[in-house]
């Protein structure tokens, strides 16, 4: 009987000692993703002290969101991205707070697709043709995004 809560002291010592050690990393892991996260966001002074250009791509892309959903993007960004949009917006809290990506300050193919999805918009085009356009004028651009329609 001595031996068995032996074992059983020494088998919950092992576990608790696992646990600990994969909540060591699980937590070193998730605080280093979440300073790679931080980089990647585009301030609003950032934003603020950019080119009239950059600052309308960001505004056609929170006015336009939902048709550049649609759009992929072809500047090889699709490892990060789903879509056009993600390239300037993160998240759009439904307080009306957003929180912009960095990448499309400084990719002039993010804010090219912008700008002609904006003119073609502008002029009633719809999302099939506006999408059918994209991809022929950026398909030598790069690998586009994954952009479901």
């Amino acid at each position: 009987m001595e031996e068995t809560n032996k074992y059983n002291k020494n088998a919950v010592f092992m576990l608790l000692l696992f646990l600990l050690i994969l909540a060591f990393f699980a937590g070193g892991f998730y605080y280093a993703s979440l300073a790679n996260s931080s980089s990647d966001i585009l301030t609003i002074e950032e934003l603020n002290n950019s080119s009239r250009k950059v600052k309308k791509a960001y505004r056609i892309a929170l006015t336009e969101r939902y048709a550049l959903e649609k759009i992929p993007c072809y500047c090889n960004c699709f490892d990060k991205h789903k879509s056009l949009k993600d390239c300037f917006i993160k998240k759009v809290y439904k307080s009306g707070k957003v929180i912009y990506d960095k990448h499309g300050s400084s990719c002039t193919t993010c804010i090219d697709e912008a700008f002609m999805v904006h003119k073609l918009l502008s002029k009633d085009f719809s999302l099939k043709r506006i999408r059918h356009l994209i991809d022929k004028k950026f398909k030598d651009y790069g690998i586009p995004t994954r952009t479901s329609f």
